[in-house]
């Protein structure tokens, strides 16, 4: 039996899936988490951060995402 598609099943090994989110209607668009985490956060022709593709974090930009969630003033950035 194959149990995908349940959201508490990860295949052994499987690293947990992380994603950063903004909140648009927080966002200030300050800009700060772009310089900290170019990669994952982009922003629109009006300075506000939008979400590079899905937003999926891998260990390798983890450490960039929490540093952009930590320096947005207005915390409208968060990590699920």
């Amino acid at each position: 039996m194959v149990l995908t598609g349940m959201p508490w099943f990860r295949p052994c090994g499987a690293e947990p899936s992380m994603q950063i989110v903004v909140d648009p209607k927080v966002c200030t668009g300050h800009g700060r988490c772009h310089l900290e985490a170019p990669d994952l956060v982009d922003l629109d022709d009006n300075g506000y951060a939008v979400i590079v593709g899905e937003g999926a974090i891998t260990a390798q930009s983890l450490e960039a995402a929490e540093n952009a969630v930590a320096v947005c003033p207005v915390q409208a950035l968060s990590i699920t």
